[in-house]
Order: C-alpha cells, then sequence, then structure tokens
C-alpha cells in the first residue's frame, strides 16, 4: 500500500529526478531519495518524510500508512512475541501484564525517530536560520497546516472515544455470556482503532513542540502540554484494553456453563461486571483527555493562525491549503508564487497595504465545483 501510493505521488509530481528530489530537501543524498522511491524494504520514517515533502504531498497520510507497514514488519520479524487474539481464561486469571497489542508500535516509533531527527538535522538547521524549505513552504504556514490536520484527526478520535463509552455505558451481561461475548469483542476492536489514531496525533502534537521554529504566545507551553494529554489517554487505552481482553476471558468461560444465563443468575459473572466497570472507569478517563485535548489543539490553532507571517518571495506552487483559513492575515507580495487555482483567490481576498505586497484580509472563497 505505501509504495503503491508513493509511486502514485511521484507519477502525479511528473516523476522528478532522485538528483531534484535530492536538491529540494536540502539533507539526503539522491542515492537515499532513490532507496525510499523503490521501498524495496521499509524506508525510516524521517527519508521518508522528507521525499513525501518534496513531492509537496502532506506527511500525515503517509505516516499512517508508514505505521501500518511498520507493524506488519514488526510481526512478521517477531512471531514468538506476537501478541494472540483475546482467548478463553478461567475467571480466577488476572489481566495480561504489559501494553496492549496495538500500543507497541510506540517503541518502535521512538527509536525511528532518532533516525528521523538525524536525517533530518539540515532542513531543521535550515529552518532554524529563517530559510524557507526547499519545497517553498515557510515554517511558520507549514505549522499552521500542521495544527490544522492535527485539529482535525483530534476532532475524529474524540468521536470515537465517545462512541466507546457510550457503547460501554449501555453494556451488561444480563443478555448472557455469547452476547457479551459479541458485544466486547466490538468495543475490544473500537479501542484498538483508537489508539491507532492517537498515535497519529501524539506524532503531530511531538512534531509541533519540538519544533525549531519559535512558537507564538503561549503556544509552546499548550503543545507541551497537548503532549502528555494524550500520553495520558493513550495509557487509559492501554488500561481498558486490558480490561476487555480480561472481560473477554471471563466471558468465554462462563459460556461453558451448560446453562450460562443461570450462571450469570447466581453471581458468577460478578468478577466479568467488575472487569467491564474498570474498563467503563477508564474509557471516561479517556474522554476527559481527549475533550482537553481537543481544546489545546484548538487554542495552539488559533495561536498559530494569529502570529504574523510573512511569505513574500515564496514558491508555494505546490501548496495544498486543506482549509483556505489558514491563510488568512498573510502577507505577500508580487514575487510569491501560489498554485494556479489558489493565485485568483487569494488576490480577490487580499488587500493591498504597500505597494507590490497585499494581506489576505478575509477567508479566501472555496474552489468552484468542477
Amino acid at each position: 500500500m505505501l509504495r503503491a501510493r508513493l509511486a502514485r505521488l511521484h507519477l502525479e509530481r511528473g516523476q522528478p529526478s532522485t538528483r531534484e528530489l535530492a536538491r529540494r530537501t536540502g539533507s539526503i543524498s539522491h542515492a537515499t531519495v532513490h532507496a525510499v522511491l523503490r521501498c524495496a524494504k521499509l524506508p525510516r520514517w524521517g527519508p521518508l518524510e522528507l521525499v513525501v515533502e518534496a513531492l509537496g504531498a502532506d506527511p500525515a497520510e503517509f505516516l499512517r500508512l508508514w505505521i501500518t507497514a511498520r507493524e506488519h514488519e514488526m510481526n512478521a520479524s517477531a512471531p514468538a512475541r506476537r501478541t494472540a487474539a483475546p482467548g478463553p481464561r478461567r475467571p480466577e486469571e488476572p489481566p495480561p501484564a504489559g501494553p496492549a497489542p496495538p500500543y507497541r508500535i510506540l517503541g518502535a516509533g521512538r527509536r525511528d525517530a532518532g533516525h528521523a531527527r538525524r536525517d533530518g538535522e539540515g532542513v531543521r538547521r535550515a529552518r532554524a536560520a529563517g530559510r524557507a524549505p526547499a519545497n517553498g513552504v515557510p515554517p511558520g504556514l507549514r505549522l499552521r497546516v500542521q495544527a490544522h490536520f492535527m485539529l482535525r484527526a483530534l476532532g475524529r478520535d474524540l468521536a470515537r472515544a465517545r462512541e466507546l463509552a457510550a457503547a460501554l455505558a449501555g453494556h451488561g451481561v444480563h443478555a448472557g455470556a455469547l452476547a457479551a461475548i459479541e458485544s466486547l469483542t466490538t468495543l475490544y476492536a473500537a479501542a484498538e482503532d483508537l489508539i491507532g489514531g492517537l498515535i497519529i496525533d501524539r506524532t503531530h502534537a511531538t512534531t509541533l513542540h519540538r519544533s525549531p521554529t519559535d512558537l507564538p504566545g503561549q503556544a509552546a507551553a499548550r503543545a507541551g502540554e497537548l503532549v502528555a494529554t494524550l500520553r495520558q489517554a493513550a495509557a487509559s487505552v492501554q488500561s481498558a484494553q486490558r480490561e476487555l481482553s480480561h472481560a473477554l476471558g471471563l466471558a468465554y468461560s462462563l459460556a461453558d456453563y451448560p446453562d450460562h444465563y443461570v450462571a450469570a443468575g447466581l453471581g458468577e459473572s460478578r468478577p466479568l461486571v467488575q472487569s467491564i466497570d474498570r474498563a467503563r472507569a477508564e474509557v471516561r478517563e479517556i474522554t476527559r483527555a481527549m475533550d482537553r485535548a481537543h481544546v489545546l489543539a484548538a487554542e495552539l490553532a488559533r495561536d498559530l493562525a494569529a502570529a504574523p507571517l510573512d511569505v513574500s518571495g515564496a514558491d508555494l506552487s505546490r501548496l495544498e491549503p486543506p482549509d483556505p483559513a489558514i491563510l488568512a492575515e498573510i502577507v505577500w507580495d508580487e514575487k510569491t508564487t501560489w498554485p494556479p487555482a489558489l493565485a485568483p483567490r487569494i488576490r480577490a481576498a487580499s488587500a493591498e497595504i504597500a505597494p507590490g505586497t497585499y494581506r489576505v484580509t478575509v477567508t479566501p472563497p472555496p474552489a468552484a465545483a468542477p
């Protein structure tokens, strides 16, 4: 999937040479670019991110594909450590120790983040010196785009957390063990999806927090609190997954009784109910943390949008803003290069503040429907 998407992106951008892409990144060789594009083996995230940016695409999409490929690679290379799906356990067994399976990728992410920091050092030095990266997007505008993607992803994951909380709130064992097994399996899968989203949310937040570009006002403090809040949410998801896995084992054990409805009525289901109650409490913590994270992300996006930003002379021809609102109040001049489809909308939404210099005073209108 990652290889096919990367090949399609390269084709869509006119198949620029590896030397041209290496020049745009400013920090990796054309041989590294070739290895990334060929994708014979999974590249490290650092070089892949730089190549994707050089091709003018959003790294967030490729991060999701990379995480999926990385997890598959880890599972394939370490079958002995692969965690089996939740199965039957006797009621007296404790919940499984250690992190739930989907969370293992975070350890790999930290290792690969170290490679990314080393591989991107040249680009970071250029950004710290105030120069725009090779693809022309100034650091301040890049931060606005990242904050927008993060806020949108957090909104989706907050909705997931609320749906999980609502499902658990109405969950019971009165319908019998077999019905409990079916519903608990669904809830476990939902928690697994949520932890996958949180991995990406934390990556966005950490990127903003560690940006070499000075964050305006309280943005740096908010970004740090956001990372900590998402870490707390991820820990709660781990705990909820362990409890749901334990509850599944208890439900399977109840199903062994000749009449599991009678067994539930006689109190044999008490450990199962207690495990579900603990999972319910963890999901409430997840929802509270995600609510706070969404508020922080919205405030961070507002801080970045309010900061002065001058893109005079920048080549933004590959810019694909996810929302025209992030371009509000940007200063530009006649030397600024906009994408052909965006240029007339930017000009219509701008006012001249000096000869040849303009400010985007209103949100550019959306593109006309084809």
